[in-house]
């Protein structure tokens, strides 16, 4: 009788003394996985890499607008990359479309920071309010990044970075190597570049540009995503396959498309060669409140120098006979054109050819 009612309580005891043993096991043995599962770069940006698709790549896309003025500092930055890293063939095609290719590592040259760098506010043009708003940092000039993403692509995923604004009319001329370009004219027109991720076995990841001319009245189309028909309202989308290319990345590298500055191919359409709409307020896309309020100062101080700019012609006798020295009107600074940066920040490699091809791939903004 004794015997029976102890065994039950020992079996009991040992099962409590295995239970807390388990969990003090977990509660120690787990904590440096918890620590290890978020990457983060030195930019401060992190994905959970275990919430990373197999075959998933992290990447950081920018499109940035540059100023009349930056011509120099921005060859002077294409200098620095490197454009070999891209075929031959591919550079050749580009180049008598009016566009440019090159790679930068991941060590980024000095002169990118100055480059994308707001433009100062000059006081000294500014009523006292917008001066006040200035100083206390309330009014700033418009970031030179036009749009900045960061993204998860899976494997083969298709997504579309626009590059341009709108033109109202656009005319278009590809050279596809066959001696006769082919042309085309379209409304409500804008450049973008479709882009596909894979990851290669070296660690590498494959990138698949193909830009595109979107133009015409949004309608209700058939269009084919995911191995699927899909009822969609948008564009026209005239793809410019003859510059359609491949280049292969490393983590913490990154592609550099821009226009190489001549008016001939489409380079002037994909990225605003000599300006898309007169004036850079209306060029940079904007929407926060705080922003329009930086157009019109921006605007204002436009009007400002073009009538000092008057003002110091009628006066440039007078100046002469002081022996002051005398420069011409400041020219009016206006957009020059755009470029598209996207870097590789790092690619869920596990598994990657195990995962499920039938999966209807999904793009996650982390912006």
């Amino acid at each position: 009788m004794l015997g029976s009612s102890f065994i039950p309580f020992a079996v009991r005891f040992s099962l409590v003394g295995f239970s807390a043993a388990v969990v003090v096991l977990i509660s120690i043995g787990c904590a440096p996985l918890n620590d290890s599962a978020t990457a983060t770069g030195s930019n401060g940006f992190s994905i959970s890499r275990s919430s990373m698709n197999p075959g998933a790549v992290a990447v950081q896309l920018a499109v940035v607008q540059l100023d009349s003025d930056q011509r120099d500092m921005f060859e002077q930055y294409w200098s620095e990359l490197d454009q070999m890293k891209l075929p031959l063939p591919v550079r050749k095609k580009a180049d008598e479309n009016g566009l440019r290719y090159a790679v930068m590592s991941p060590q980024v040259p000095i002169v990118l920071p100055q480059l994308l760098k707001r433009r100062e506010l000059d006081l000294s043009q500014m009523d006292d309010l917008k001066r006040q708003m200035a100083e206390a940092g309330l009014l700033q000039s418009p970031s030179r990044m036009v749009s900045h993403q960061r993204i998860e692509n899976d494997t083969g995923e298709e997504y579309e970075i626009i590059t341009s604004d709108v033109y109202p009319q656009k005319r278009w001329s590809i050279a596809d190597g066959g001696g006769v370009p082919l042309t085309g004219f379209g409304q409500l027109v804008r450049g973008v570049y479709r882009f596909s991720s894979f990851p290669q076995t070296d660690g590498s990841i494959r990138l698949l540009m193909l830009p595109e001319i979107h133009h015409g009245i949004s309608k209700n189309r058939y269009d084919v995503s995911q191995r699927t028909f899909l009822l969609n309202e948008s564009q026209i989308k005239t793809k410019v396959t003859p510059l359609e290319f491949a280049v292969d990345l490393k983590p913490g590298e990154s592609l550099i498309i821009a226009p190489s500055g001549t008016s001939q191919g489409i380079g002037d359409l994909l990225f605003g060669h000599a300006g898309l709409i007169a004036g850079p307020a209306q060029t940079i896309n904007q929407t926060s409140q705080l922003n329009h309020q930086i157009e019109s100062a921006l605007r204002d101080l436009d009007a400002r120098v073009d009538v000092d700019a008057d003002m110091s012609e009628s006066q440039t006798d007078e100046k002469n006979v002081d022996g002051a020295d005398v420069d011409g009107a400041a020219q009016p600074v206006t957009p020059l054109f755009r470029f598209l940066m996207i870097r590789m920040l790092h690619a869920e490699m596990g598994n990657a050819f195990e995962a499920d091809s039938s999966e209807r791939l999904t793009t996650v903004n982390h912006d």
